[in-house]
């Protein structure tokens, strides 16, 4: 009896000596995995306004005779729609108190990236072409203010084909450095080419910003850790 035990008491510290080993070197890969990485801080957030129902077309299509997106935003737990996004979240907040309940506010953030390997040579060059195409987003968001503030088809048209081309040289400039980027800029900028050409929707406008900010946040998970 007395040696039974003995012998279950040594094999449990057995394990728990086993168990502290492998947390030990798990942390120490761990460790030195992230030492041979870069990490750059980003803190770029948007704020999607979501109907608080699933996805489906008469939902969407509804969101678009009201002047919304109609945009299908994919989340944990399922689909829903995307009236619009924001960059503020003052001004989410303020369009989500317009729905009066309908809607509520979705918050994604990139923190960070985490450069690594032969990524951390090319480091520039895609902070450069997600800062840019950061930027297309931030103009667009601005285009649709001042549409919904009563601009002009013409003014509107012009700073949407002045933006559309912007997302055209980003597509051709990092088409051989960064091409995830680069397709995602060349087909925004032909959209929106598209629909400056005739009469300019807030809805369609707002559709554009929705698929451009979820691009760029996937664009970013490139470099997760």
């Amino acid at each position: 009896m007395t040696t039974d035990i003995f012998i279950k008491k040594r094999w449990r510290y057995l394990v728990c000596a086993q168990a502290l080993a492998l947390a030990i070197c798990s942390f120490l890969l761990y460790a030195f995995y992230l030492n041979g990485m870069e990490s750059v801080s980003l803190g770029k957030s948007f704020y999607f306004l979501l109907s608080d129902s699933q996805y489906s077309q008469a939902g969407s299509f509804q969101a678009q005779l009201d002047g919304g997106a109609g945009y299908c935003f994919e989340k944990e737990g399922g689909s829903c729609v995307a009236y619009s996004v924001y960059l503020d979240r003052e001004k989410g907040k303020l369009a989500q108190k317009e729905m009066k309940g309908k809607a509520q506010i979705f918050a994604v953030t990139a923190e960070r990236l985490y450069f690594k390997g032969v990524e951390k040579d090319k480091k520039q060059v895609y902070l450069g072409a997600l800062n840019s195409l950061y930027g297309c987003i931030t103009a667009l968001s601005y285009a649709i203010d001042r549409l919904d503030g009563g601009g002009t088809q013409n003014a509107c048209k012009s700073t949407l084909s002045l933006i559309a081309r912007q997302l055209l040289h980003l597509g051709k400039t990092y088409e051989r450095n960064f091409a995830p980027c680069a397709k995602v800029g060349k087909e925004a900028g032909e959209q929106l080419q598209s629909l400056s050409e005739g009469i300019v929707y807030a809805g369609e406008v707002r559709y554009l910003l929705c698929d451009l900010s979820v691009n760029y946040l996937e664009l970013t998970k490139l470099f997760d850790l």
